[in-house]
């Protein structure tokens, strides 16, 4: 490290003896080298970023420095150094892979990487076209979830795509206190008649407890605690109680609810936009002031159905007008009991578990409220590192087959063989960038290249949280297809030279 911090000086000292130039930079590099080298041994694979931080911040470490070794090398000399410091950097950083060397890896190889057996162990993985094909859960046979007065099991009838915000309630209940039940999933677009017949309304979600079937979110959390008492989630005191009923009222209330409020704001236009808000904050600052009542983070002093039965609505609006509108709840000054609530949520593994991602929300939004282009973009979550990434490289891995014949059909990309085999190889590409930062080299075929562009941009889009995947993965995943994208378009020269 001695040696590290004082090569600026040296390099500059050398550089002046033009015979001892070529010395001073292979000298140089060598000692970078050995640095970068037993940092990243430490760090470990998922902690590259600060090894490469720390290595040029020692190695320009200011503006003054930088001039004495310009002067020293000349621009020239200077520009060669720098990229050659950052072609060893990512040789060792992200060294050679098979990708690279022989083309992407198989599937096989892909799989084991991936360790698809340990984080797929809590999901069930059906055959294409039954889809989705990997569920969070098991998923019930359909002559029991038809016929639930034949078994014992609690039963989750819940949409398809796990959209729907009043499912998510219970869903959330039934992990929160750790209950097993099985899952049928219901399209909501061709409801099977036997479904329509089990329940009256013909809505999700619904359940079955021994044998008997209820519906309606709030009735179904009654139900739960009844049949399951612990832990409880009911409230314990009357003072509670009297809360409890308050927030409800605040959720449901047909004309200045949580939701109508909500949702007409997102809604509004040029007109209505500030009445609208004002309405909205109205209501936000009711749901401050309740959680002002207790102690704690939640809204009685223990997390409870209160939390799970406005939690579905705040975190949409928490997306959506963000996106939509520039209105940040979740941060805002003017809320920071509802932002330490966002916090806490945010701890719990049953939410985690269930809860969708910014870019799942705002386009279900987008489609179903046909909303223009968002005045203000909510900052894009920082990369994050370990489980999630290999979450959803295991996914992909599990669905290569579902997901590839879903962009061939639909991405309009062509349903020949060359086809295929550029969605076959920008699929593997993305894995390994999931699992390893490295995107892997561009295809020299322009041809190829374009496919596999349309269709990842295809699938990036076409990902959706909690469905396919938890919402932490799937940010994963959408990096790591951008991450191979922006390598497609680059061109990849430099790999190349």
């Amino acid at each position: 490290p001695k040696t590290f911090l004082s090569l600026p000086v040296r390099a500059q000292f050398a550089a002046t003896h033009g015979y001892f130039r070529t010395t001073a930079l292979l000298l140089a590099a060598l000692s970078i080298s050995i640095v970068i080298a037993t940092e990243f041994h430490k760090k470990g694979p998922f902690q590259a970023a600060p090894v490469l931080a720390r290595v040029r911040a020692r190695l320009l470490p200011n503006e003054a420095t930088s001039k004495l070794v310009s002067r020293g090398l000349g621009m020239e000399g200077r520009s060669s150094a720098c990229w050659l410091l950052d072609r060893r950097v990512r040789s060792i950083i992200r060294p050679k892979s098979s990708a690279s060397a022989k083309g992407p890896m198989s599937w096989e190889d892909l799989s084991e990487k991936a360790n698809k057996r340990e984080f797929l162990r809590d999901f069930t993985v059906r055959k294409y076209p039954v889809a989705p094909t990997t569920v969070s859960g098991v998923v019930a046979e359909e002559t029991e979830a038809s016929n639930p007065a034949s078994t014992r099991k609690v039963i989750l009838y819940r949409d398809t795509n796990a959209w729907c915000p009043f499912c998510e309630r219970v869903w959330m209940a039934l992990l929160e206190k750790d209950i097993e039940f099985e899952q049928c999933l219901i399209d909501l677009f061709d409801k099977p008649d036997w479904y329509k017949e089990l329940v009256p309304t013909a809505e999700t979600p619904a359940i079955s407890i021994n044998g008997k079937v209820f519906w309606e979110s709030a009735v179904i959390l009654d139900e739960i605690e009844k049949a399951f008492p612990t832990p409880s989630l009911n409230p314990r005191k009357k003072e509670e109680e009297e809360l409890a009923s308050r927030i409800k009222n605040i959720c449901e209330d047909a004309e200045d609810g949580l939701g109508v409020r909500g949702y007409g704001y997102m809604r509004s236009n040029v007109t209505t936009e500030e009445e609208a808000k004002t309405q909205f904050e109205k209501v936000l600052s009711k749901l401050e002031s309740e959680l002002s009542v207790f102690e704690g983070p939640f809204f009685l002093p223990h997390f409870s159905k209160v939390d799970i039965l406005v939690t579905p609505q705040l975190e949409r609006f928490n997306s959506n007008l963000a996106h939509f509108k520039g209105f940040q709840i979740k941060g805002n000054k003017a809320y920071p009991k509802l932002t330490e609530w966002y916090k806490a949520m945010d701890k719990k593994a049953s939410y985690r578990a269930v809860k969708s991602d910014d870019k799942t929300l705002n386009q279900l939004m987008s489609k179903i409220f046909r909303l223009s282009a968002p005045k203000k973009v909510s900052p894009e979550a920082t990369l994050r590192k370990g489980h999630p990434r290999r979450e959803a490289a295991a996914k992909l891995v599990a669905n290569y087959d579902a997901v590839a014949a879903d962009i061939v059909k639909n991405a309009g990309i062509g349903k020949n063989e060359k086809s295929r085999s550029a969605v076959d190889i920008h699929l593997r590409r993305v894995v390994l960038a999931l699992l390893e930062d490295d995107p892997g080299i561009p295809s020299k075929s322009a041809s190829e290249a374009a496919v596999g562009a349309a269709s990842l941009a295809f699938l990036r889009n076409r990902v959706s949280s909690p469905r396919d995947m938890t919402a932490a993965a799937a940010e994963e995943f959408r990096s790591a297809v951008d991450s191979v994208l922006l390598a497609t378009y680059d061109g990849g020269h430099a790999q190349e030279e």
